[in-house]
């Protein structure tokens, strides 16, 4: 194999998460690719935004995803530890992984295709996916959110570099 045959971790990692994980693999190995209508959404076929296509940024990090997820099973939590009134990107990040909150882009294009189901109390904060990490073209690292404007919830990307504080919330399985 010549050196530009070879797969990055990180392009091996999209790979895998546009034809549904390893199951998705196993499917293609074995002559068995099945899509149901109940399964086939952006979650496993790849970005509904694609800022690489949309901006020429750069895909960074992405986390493998649940397939599927019943917005009643997901919670709000806060990031932030007693006493902080905000933390860097990184340490939301480092935050996330710990708490079991480190959703990314898929779910957010996922609530919001269903956004008449997410929680009311949900739209006084920004809700953040810090599990996707974008390059922009001007070297800023941005992670999806959405954020409740005017009626209704809009993906958003923003500076993963700027300080996060209390309007932020992170997006769990309800534990």
């Amino acid at each position: 194999m010549g050196k530009y045959d070879e797969l990055t971790r990180g392009q091996t990692e999209a790979l895998l998460n546009r034809i549904g994980g390893m199951d998705g693999m196993r499917g293609i190995l074995s002559g068995e690719l099945i899509v149901t209508l109940a399964n086939a959404s952006s979650l496993a076929l790849g970005f509904a935004r694609d800022m690489a296509k949309e901006t020429g940024w750069t895909l960074l990090e992405d986390v493998s995803e649940p397939s599927e997820i019943a917005i009643s099973s997901l919670e709000l939590v806060t990031f932030l530890n007693r006493g902080e009134s905000h933390v860097s990107g990184d340490t939301l990040r480092n935050r996330a992984k710990e708490n079991g909150a480190n959703f990314g882009q898929r779910q957010a294009e996922y609530l919001l295709e269903r956004q008449d189901e997410i929680p009311k109390e949900w739209r006084d904060f920004y809700l953040v996916f810090p599990g996707t990490v974008w390059r922009d073209s001007r070297g800023r690292r941005r992670v999806p959110s959405l954020n409740w404007i005017g009626g209704r919830w809009f993906l958003d990307f923003r500076w993963l570099d700027y300080d996060w504080d209390s309007v932020d919330r992170l997006v769990r399985p309800r534990k």
